[in-house]
């Protein structure tokens, strides 16, 4: 199938695929098929190979990576790799799974390797919801934390988002579940302990989240990498060297130049910086000093 779709875009039909498969029946058609994979795929096809694989003796040392990125690891995932590799004593395996970035049978197949590798793992590391390993009935010695990629729960997400306009249907989620099976949830702080309980569908009480810290955050007790970080800052602004940053990073578009006017009274000798967009930027771009 993946082939087909790949000789189907170099044709006219591409576009016309496109606005005919949104359309009734056609759209009915596939989410009826899609179903019926996934419940192939979740509740026979995986779980067979769990068995098979699982039959062997747990490899005390193995550790997983579950990354969904094709090719690269994570923020969610460095310092841990870091750490992993220098104790020298760990058998780290990573599997990138690829959902959303790669054709739907590839991914599969790469969720198939990941179930193989699974069935003697000691640990499994997850940064992200994952169908397949929620549909696993794991052996307990295997245990599985999950780090989860964000730092802290600035919006509804998962469970949580149940039957709105951008979030899952709610008998699909029952249907397969993606956040089963963890031994341990870290999160940034107890506040937000209930949020992450909401979402993924388990019990504040259970005691599996717990507000250890953010994994992807670890990298702030590396002097070096805080000395670095430092002194990209201020070779784009390099009179805030020496003074105060206030960082700007908006969820929206306007706003800043309000902002330091109103926050320049309690704060005059601060250099204020303006963020993109999203409070995750790759570039620093000064729009007002003060």
């Amino acid at each position: 199938m993946g082939k087909i779709k790949e000789a189907l875009k170099k044709t006219p039909l591409r576009e016309a695929w496109w606005k005919i498969k949104g359309m009734p029946p056609f759209f009915q058609i596939r989410h009826y098929l899609s179903d019926i994979h996934e419940d192939k795929l979740y509740f026979e096809w995986i779980p067979d190979i769990y068995r098979r694989y699982s039959a062997a003796p747990v490899d005390e040392k193995k550790v997983i990576l579950v990354e969904n990125h094709p090719k690269d690891l994570s923020n969610t995932f460095q310092e841990l790799y870091k750490d992993l590799m220098a104790d020298g004593s760990y058998n780290v395996h990573i599997h990138h799974l690829g959902k959303g970035y790669i054709h739907r049978e590839e991914h599969e197949k790469n969720v198939a390797k990941l179930v193989k590798d699974l069935g003697t793992a000691k640990y499994v590391f997850q940064s992200e919801a994952n169908e397949a390993i929620s549909a696993l009935t794991l052996r307990p010695e295997t245990k599985v934390i999950q780090l989860w990629h964000a730092c802290g729960a600035f919006k509804k997400f998962g469970r949580s988002t149940m039957d709105a306009l951008f979030g899952p249907d709610r008998a699909h989620a029952d249907r397969h579940p993606n956040y089963k099976n963890y031994d341990l949830v870290t999160v940034s702080s107890p506040q937000i302990v209930w949020a992450y309980a909401e979402a993924m569908g388990l019990e504040e009480s259970d005691g599996i989240i717990q507000p250890m810290g953010v994994s992807r955050t670890d990298v702030f007790f590396d002097q070096e990498y805080l000395d670095t970080a430092a002194e990209r800052v201020y070779s784009v602004v390099p009179q805030a060297r020496d003074k105060k940053i206030i960082l700007f990073a908006t969820s929206g578009g306007s706003g800043f130049g309000q902002a330091v006017r109103n926050l320049q009274p309690s704060a005059p000798d601060a250099e204020f910086i303006e963020g993109k967009v999203n409070p995750s930027p790759k570039d620093i771009e000064k729009l007002a000093s003060m």
